[in-house]
């Protein structure tokens, strides 16, 4: 069995084996056993493939603009037995994609706004719903069966997601002491630490058996 292609996202990708795969015009045309297919710009390919562009600790693209392939340069395409992406390319290289990161990209997963819900239109005719709707919010913001309430002491430390939390405060006396410092983390950062974070420094996992290249037996 073949050890599951590492990918540029280290997430954990399902197996998601390929039917086929066919290489015209500079792009890759794949397709998976449901019907979706998906067409993929060799350069593209050449920049996130193990053993051409990615580079295996951090993941990024070792390949400078001007040391990139031509688009004629790949001279084949096709899906090896456990259904992994094969590009072949004219100095003698062959290159292995993991199916499932593909769908990902395939499924448009990969984008800042796939997990968002759809955008709803609003017109002139819907200020009234608005309205009421600022209203409702409002009091059930006062509401204490939707609070959560501490009085801060001396050295306490509060994180919450401003995007989940609505925040604020009670009023204080003017004459009173009050030193409170604050500081903002943004959500990429904070994951994209995270996920260094994760990889420690141990060697990578090539095993068939790891959660993250698990592939068909």
């Amino acid at each position: 069995m073949n050890e599951a292609p590492l990918t540029p996202d280290f997430i954990p990708h399902d197996w998601m084996a390929l039917a086929s795969a066919e290489l015209a015009d500079g792009f890759v045309t794949m397709s998976w056993p449901d019907g979706t297919s998906h067409a993929v710009y060799t350069l593209w390919l050449a920049e996130n493939a193990e053993g051409y562009g990615l580079e295996p600790l951090t993941r990024e693209s070792m390949l400078e603009p001007r040391y990139l392939p031509s688009p004629t340069d790949a001279t084949s395409a096709s899906v090896d037995a456990d259904g992994a992406l094969l590009v072949s390319w004219n100095d003698g290289r062959t290159v292995r994609v993991h199916p499932g990161w593909l769908r990902h990209i395939a499924d448009e997963s990969h984008l800042p706004a796939c997990g968002l819900p759809a955008h709803t239109l609003w017109t002139t005719a819907d200020i009234p719903r608005a309205d009421e709707s600022l209203r409702v919010f409002a009091e059930m913001a006062r509401d204490p069966r939707f609070q959560l309430a501490s009085a801060f002491r001396p050295g306490d430390l509060v994180s919450f997601d401003n995007r989940r939390v609505l925040h604020g405060r009670d009023a204080f006396e003017r004459n009173g002491a009050r030193h409170l410092r604050g500081c903002c983390a943004d959500h990429d950062d904070v994951n994209s630490r995270l996920r260094v974070l994760r990889r420690g420094r141990s060697p990578i996992d090539r095993s068939p058996t790891s959660p993250t290249n698990e592939v068909p037996a």
